[in-house]
């Protein structure tokens, strides 16, 4: 199945990509909107976009703004809000009051049916951001397509250890196009000025930060001196433990006791309280020792 390609123009007067798969004879199902990654493109979704048309759903997969066969952004609004409105005028357009979303999660809920994220997860690595901060817009042009693909085994080889040359090649003819008679990648190299900005202001992304042992703020703030001299320490929690739990600290080291004094009344109130709790976890000695002190 060939989808078909479709254009449409943004509210700053961009022409952006993409391609419609139309859905398969059936019952009317939500359709699928894909969204590639930072520097990926449409071509991402060309074997899974066919399988979900054939299996009853409108399938569009799309090159967001300076990506792919969609306009370069001569004011370089590559970020969220201006991704967001971009879709929604194409589905404004298309009257898809609603959709399935494939790829990168878009903040508007009313408009999301459902998602499929393929991604790291809900927390962001420094690791993660540096090794994108260190590749992105830094591909120079290539003499041919064999090239291309050696730099995606190059830079990937790590994560797809398995890829074979037919499945390099495959990569970097997504990712790839021929200009000027070289192979250059596929999106505006000004993504990564846009990328830039973000970690050249980093303090409105901190409150969405929910679970860390601790945030390296800005473009001076090395991980070296939170371990050593401007944070706790760098005993930190690990494997998503920051959702219950804190950096070691000066409380880890010292000895507390707590101080319980109970009222009459309030035994009364507490004890039945303390009574349900413990048959429930069936301690009934600790039951009776709350009961005994009721007096009714």
């Amino acid at each position: 199945m060939v989808g078909v390609e479709r254009r449409w123009r943004t509210a700053d007067g961009l022409s952006l990509y993409a391609r419609d798969y139309a859905a398969a004879a059936g019952d009317a199902l939500l359709p699928v909107v894909c969204l590639h990654g930072l520097t990926r493109n449409s071509r991402d979704f060309e074997f899974i976009a066919p399988h979900m048309a054939e299996r009853g759903r409108r399938v569009l997969a799309l090159d967001m703004r300076g990506r792919g066969q969609s306009d370069r952004d001569p004011a370089e609004q590559y970020d969220i809000a201006a991704y967001v409105d971009d879709v929604l005028g194409l589905m404004d357009a298309l009257g898809i009051a609603r959709a399935v979303f494939v790829g990168t999660s878009m903040r508007y809920p009313e408009r999301v049916a459902a998602a499929v994220i393929n991604d790291i997860g809900p927390q962001l690595s420094q690791v993660g951001l540096g090794r994108i901060a260190g590749y992105v817009g830094q591909g120079a042009p290539l003499p041919d397509w064999q090239a291309a693909a050696d730099a995606c085994a190059r830079m990937n080889a790590d994560v797809f250890a398995h890829y074979g040359a037919a499945q390099w090649m495959a990569m970097a003819r997504r990712l790839f196009r021929e200009q000027d008679g070289q192979v250059v990648l596929d999106y505006d190299p000004a993504i990564a000025s846009a990328l830039a900005r973000i970690v050249a202001d980093p303090d409105p992304w901190v409150a969405q930060i929910h679970h860390a042992g601790a945030i390296f703020i800005g473009h001076y703030t090395s991980e070296a001196l939170g371990d050593y001299c401007a944070g706790p320490n760098h005993v930190l929690p690990t494997s998503g433990s920051a959702r219950f739990s804190s950096p070691l600290g000066v409380y880890d080291f010292q000895k507390r006791t707590s101080l319980i004094k109970v009222s009459r009344a309030g035994a009364q109130t507490l004890g039945r309280i303390a009574s349900t709790l413990a048959q429930g976890e069936g301690l009934p000695a600790h039951a009776k020792s709350a009961e005994f002190r009721l007096e009714n």
